[in-house]
């Protein structure tokens, strides 16, 4: 699943009847007190006492009998989406290992008309709607041995993002509705009774029942179509492999299919109809893709098809990779040529090679329990960059994945993170482990250890993993021992100390000094953070590439606690070369210095990892502001655009913690005269040869300037706007959104009501969302007012409204967080089941006042008491954060800007 959406996890109605255990923490290995660092406190403390860990944390998880266990589903499905409801029949073949009486299975939302066991009507169904079960009582105990159970049933089609949903479109004036799925975590049972835990593999036999002129689609292809009375057809798809149940997939509407063969699988793109001219670009990329994994896992796609199935809306996720059938939301698959920007297609394109990683690391083989969910989505995230850097090198993946890996240190570097690997009790409590350290700090991690243990050996371990599991589960130990027996290096204490315990390890660097032409530094390892976690006592295993500048051979160790490098060459010590470890480097001021002064000499690479770290290290005192912005000073003008891509961020999240404070039109003044000469050396529109990523930084400039007040940069938007009203040609699709954006966030009321009308009047729900996002970016708080009142208007998509809100609270966080106070039953109304308890904490999280970290605590007390607090804890600790850089560092900044203007 593709998640890089904002954190909104847990269903709050499931809040408020679940009760949970706190999730214990994992113990440590022992390790010295860790030497104080700056801007932390004095006294090192030790970590908090943990809960008591049970023997067998698996002994608290909420799972079905294991007396009985499916071997083969026979579903026929009949949706009338009018009325927003199913028929269902079921016959599932059971495989029965210990005599009961009863047969215990996952339901939800389902109500069981009639049921037989062998064909005698159940003595009894009981349903259990807390638990999310059903009960079938055999009329005689049932013996050990293969039995059928027969349930005829009906059930809810969801207008939200999740079990069995539609989701809305317009079409020549009127509303239409595709059918669609998403059953991930634990929604499949909104389906049929079955058993929904991704240990429970089982082959799955469909029928979709729909309208003769709709077309159905599944995992597998369809088997056969019969005709019925009423103008419906039944199509009944082709046996898949035995998979978990949460990738089962199926959906019908007014679509359309485009296919093409690679290596004898039909890949298709099925979009709805008039849609299908976008599906081009995600059709021509799934082919390599499909050849490069096909080698990469040494094991060909196993099933006959894989589709790329694209419908518009939204929801708490971007696409879902349901086996042979990878769903998606219209903007994470289809380019329009007039509204796609370079950023669009490659984000487009990490998607599909995300998606299509999942067919091997998540499908074929599939992790146990929850619990190790990064096994599937960490592994994808980093399997996406490697296809990509294979096929498309010249986007340069690898230096992107720098700023994915901060989200996830972001996030890593407060009290409130959590290990990669987390105890999940229930699939409920599994939604709230869709985050950036689930994703983001996992493939950090696993690119660390590639760097580790060299591609081809890291290549050869996922290959015999892949081969000793398939059509099987597995658990993360399973991972680290096919690697280390492949390589013959200890990888598995390394891997646990990154994997089992949360935060970021700091490596302190020198002084430095040279002998004997070699540059000698003593490195230590304590724990970074924005606040007082930094003290606790914690220990890695870090694995350290070091480079002396224009020396010769990277000196490699792993660092267990504080040793002594020794690297060839006298000069400036760079420290984590080539930025594959997951740490943050800290350095002595004079070799600070240093790299500054060689900054222009540095690899690409090398210099997004010092800028990043240098920021990070800033943010939170470990180093003063000024040495940030001295190095952004050092930027040459003709460095990689993913460089200067970072200045453009960096400066635009200063802007927005500088509304309404001292000093913020002069540091918006600096930040202008640094950025602009970049835009004019780029320009407006494409150059005939110029780098993919040119044009991502373009775009980024044109925003952040007009962020930052530049009175050119706004008024060329504003020009090349009223030109492409006249002819839609006049803007390039590579700025129309930057442009666009720009427009909106200087409009008046009559600029915001032209957006709103071309937001009605969009030819397509990709349009559509165009000018309905681009209405999220203005800057006065009474035309806010009214774009946040417009989320909530039947015209605007429900699933999409939420984003909305969420998009203006970047800007105006007390105005997006009364809203939501005052609008909460009709938002909740909207959310999906993974959006719906994280979307109150998510727009609070915006604010840097620190009020409204109290205030939050407030609400949840007094709103959900009982509701898991772990997305409320790291919104108030992301406001903490935020408030203190406003606080305590602008200061810094102001000074540095009247010392150095």
């Amino acid at each position: 699943m593709v998640n890089k959406l904002p954190t909104m996890r847990r269903s709050l109605r499931a809040a408020l009847l679940a009760t949970t255990l706190t999730a214990p923490a994992f113990a440590q290995d022992p390790a010295p007190a860790p030497t104080p660092v700056p801007g932390a406190p004095a006294d090192p403390v030790p970590a908090p006492p943990a809960p008591a860990v049970p023997a067998d944390p698996a002994a608290e998880r909420v799972v079905l009998p294991t007396n009985a266990a499916p071997s083969h589903y026979k579903l026929e499905i009949t949706p009338d989406v009018a009325a927003l409801t199913f028929a269902g029949k079921a016959e599932i073949t059971v495989e029965v290992t210990e005599a009961t009486d009863r047969l215990v299975l996952n339901a939800k939302d389902l109500t069981v008309a009639s049921a037989t066991l062998d064909g005698t009507p159940a003595a009894k169904v009981e349903t259990d709607d807390r638990l999310e079960r059903v009960t079938f009582t055999a009329a005689a105990p049932l013996t050990p041995g293969t039995h059928t159970l027969a349930v005829a049933y009906t059930g809810r089609i969801s207008e939200a993002s999740s079990g069995l949903f539609v989701t809305p479109y317009t079409e020549g004036g009127r509303e239409r509705r595709m059918l669609m799925s998403q059953f991930e975590s634990g929604y499949a049972r909104s389906l049929a009774p079955m058993w929904d835990e991704p240990a429970i593999k089982t082959v799955f036999e469909l029928a979709l029942v729909v309208p003769e002129g709709e077309q159905a689609i599944s995992n597998t292809p369809a088997a056969g179509t019969t005709r019925l009375p009423g103008g419906l057809k039944r199509v009944a798809f082709a046996p898949t492999p035995k998979m978990s149940s949460y990738l089962l997939f199926l959906g019908a509407g007014d679509l359309e299919r485009i296919t093409a063969k690679t290596e004898g699988v039909e890949i298709g793109v099925v979009t709805r109809r008039g849609d299908i001219r976008r599906g081009g670009y995600a059709l021509d990329a799934s082919g390599p893709i499909l050849s490069y994994y096909n080698d990469y896992f040494a094991t060909p796609f196993p099933l006959p098809k894989l589709d790329q199935i694209a419908a518009p809306g939204a929801g708490g996720f971007g696409a879902m990779e349901n086996w042979g059938a990878i769903f998606y939301f219209e903007n994470a698959l289809l380019v329009d040529p007039s509204l796609t920007t370079e950023a669009d297609r490659q984000r487009i394109y990490g998607t599909i090679a995300h998606e299509m990683a999942h067919q091997w690391f998540g499908d074929l083989v599939t992790m146990s329990w929850w619990d190790d969910l990064w096994l599937n989505e960490g592994f994808a995230s980093w399997m996406e960059k490697k296809a990509t850097d294979h096929l498309h090198p010249e986007w340069h993946p690898w230096l992107q994945a720098l700023r994915s890996q901060q989200e996830a240190m972001e996030l890593d570097g407060r009290g409130s993170t959590h290990a990669v690997v987390q105890p999940i009790r229930s699939s409920d409590e599994a939604e709230t482990a869709f985050d950036d350290i689930t994703y983001d700090k996992g493939e950090a991690v696993i690119r660390m250890l590639e760097a580790y243990l060299g591609e081809d050996a890291f290549r050869e371990g996922v290959r015999a993993y892949m081969k000793d599991h398939a059509y099987g589960n597995t658990v993360t130990e399973d991972l680290w021992r096919a690697l280390q027996a492949a390589s013959d290096t200890p990888v598995v204490d390394v891997a646990r100390d990154f994997i089992r315990q949360p935060g970021i390890p700091l490596v302190t660097v020198g002084p430095t000094s040279c002998k004997d032409g070699r540059t000698l530094a003593t490195l230590r390892q304590d724990r970074f953070a924005v606040d007082d976690s930094a003290q606790i006592a914690q220990h890695w295993r870090v694995p350290v590439v070091a480079t002396v500048l224009d020396g010769t051979e990277p000196t490699k160790l792993v660092l267990d606690g504080t040793a002594v490098i020794s690297v060839a060459g006298c000069g400036p010590l760079k420290v984590n070369t080539g930025n594959a470890g997951y740490f943050r480097t800290l350095y002595d001021p004079a070799d600070f210095a240093a790299l500054k002064a060689y900054f222009t000499r540095l690899p690409e690479g090398d210099q997004l990892g010092l800028l990043h770290d240098t920021w990070a290290l800033a943010s939170a005192a470990y180093q003063p502001m000024a040495d940030y912005l001295g190095l952004t000073a050092a930027v040459s003008s003709d460095a990689d655009p993913l460089v200067w891509l970072q200045l453009a961020t960096t400066f635009g999240t200063i802007a927005d913690l500088y509304r309404g404070q001292e000093g913020a039109e002069t540091f918006s003044a600096w930040a202008r005269a640094r950025l602009k000469p970049q835009l004019e050396r780029i320009g407006w529109e494409a150059g005939k040869d110029e780098a993919p990523n040119a044009g991502v930084l373009r775009a980024a400039l044109i925003e952040t300037l007009a962020k930052l007040g530049d009175g050119d940069t706004i008024a060329e938007t504003q020009a090349r706007f009223a030109a492409f009203e006249r002819n839609p040609a006049a803007l390039p699709g590579g700025i129309r959104r930057a442009v666009t954006r720009a427009v909106a966030m200087h409009a008046d009321a009559a600029m915001w009501e032209k957006l709103a009308k071309r937001a009605a009047a969009a030819p397509s729900p990709l349009e559509q969302r165009f000018y309905l996002e681009a209405l999220t970016w203005v800057e006065d708080d009474t035309l806010a007012q009214k774009s946040l009142e417009l989320a909530l208007v039947p015209a605007t998509p429900r699933q999409y409204g939420p984003r909305m809100i969420d998009e203006i609270a970047k800007r105006h966080p007390d105005l997006a967080w009364r809203f939501v106070q005052a609008n909460l039953p009709a938002i909740a109304d909207r959310l999906d089941a993974l959006s719906r308890a994280g979307f109150i904490p998510e727009i609070a999280g915006r604010s840097a006042d620190g009020a409204r970290a109290e205030e939050l605590k407030s609400f949840f007390k007094q709103t959900l008491p009982d509701a898991p607090d772990a997305e409320m804890r790291r919104a108030v600790d992301k406001i903490l954060s935020n408030s203190d850089v406003r606080t305590n560092r602008l200061p810094e900044i102001n000074d540095w800007l009247g010392r150095t203007q």
